[in-house]
């Protein structure tokens, strides 16, 4: 069990060292926003959310400045979404092309997208200078010094931790093969358990093997999520004015289309048939 003011400490030093990594990030985006460091971002952004949710947990009284905190990493998550998804997007049809036909229209058209949209985040992110850790630190000094006898943090970052694993197994459980919003809500809360082992195994170095089974399923969904962002992405290229040679547009979208839909489907059969592994975890 670590005590109290080992966790202060940790804590600062997981926060000084998120900082350094996310603001390099952060800063190489608001010069060139290249595929690396948008998603780096929003790992990094994802890490910070977790954070919060933690401490908000801990330190119950200050829970409302903790989901203010959180909001403002999550405003900024979502700005970088467009451009990701339109990345991965791309990619994907990269895999297309190489396995089945070239789709150049509708290639060109989703690059042009990207194009739209990574222009508006440098935009965005020019005009950004992100300032709320330097508040969550300070809020973390605060907090500790506040503290009048041992409360056994660390117990209670475990406890939020068997909480938020308790609501996966009732995910795992509701999970139906004709409804993949439920694979979805899945890949959410496993989301958020990923990253709340992570920081928690900062603090103490185990559950290595957990993290790694919950990395697992939770990219496993995450690709099933990119197929259905992909459709999504060639509805937009289908409704912008960008695109002159409707014709042979609609006969990739028809081709690509399919393909989405069977490797949603596959993806989803193998996955609901091993969902059990998430169930009896060590944490």
């Amino acid at each position: 069990m670590i005590s109290d003011s080992v966790l202060e400490e940790r804590l600062h030093l997981y926060i000084r060292g998120l900082r350094k990594e996310f603001q390099a990030s952060f800063v190489y985006c608001q010069e060139e926003t290249t595929e690396d460091c948008v998603h780096d971002c929003r790992v990094y952004l994802r890490r910070w959310m977790a954070l919060c949710d933690l401490l908000g947990a801990m330190f119950q009284q200050s829970s409302p400045s903790y989901v203010l905190h959180r909001k403002e990493f999550r405003k900024l998550h979502k700005a970088f979404s467009p451009l990701r998804d339109l990345h991965v997007s791309i990619s994907y049809l990269q895999s297309y092309e190489k396995k089945e036909s070239q789709v150049t229209e509708l290639m060109n058209g989703m690059e042009k997208l990207s194009s739209q949209e990574k222009k508006l985040l440098e935009e965005k992110l020019r005009s950004l200078r992100v300032k709320t850790y330097n508040n969550i630190q300070k809020s973390i000094k605060h907090e500790f010094q506040g503290l009048t006898e041992e409360r056994v943090l660390y117990k209670g970052l475990q406890d939020q931790v068997s909480a938020i694993y308790k609501n996966t197994g009732s995910y795992v459980n509701a999970l139906k093969l004709e409804e993949i919003e439920t694979f979805h809500a899945l890949r959410i809360n496993l989301k958020k358990l990923r990253y709340t082992l992570e920081f928690l195994h900062s603090l103490d170095k185990e559950k290595t093997g957990v993290i790694k089974i919950l990395k697992e399923f939770h990219d496993e969904l995450g690709v099933i999520q990119d197929f259905e962002v992909l459709g999504l992405n060639i509805d937009t290229v289908l409704r912008s004015s960008i695109i002159n040679q409707m014709s042979s547009l609609y006969k990739e979208e028809m081709k690509v289309q399919q393909w989405i839909k069977e490797e949603i489907h596959s993806r989803t059969e193998v996955f609901f048939h091993k969902k059990k592994r998430l169930l009896g975890l060590d944490l």
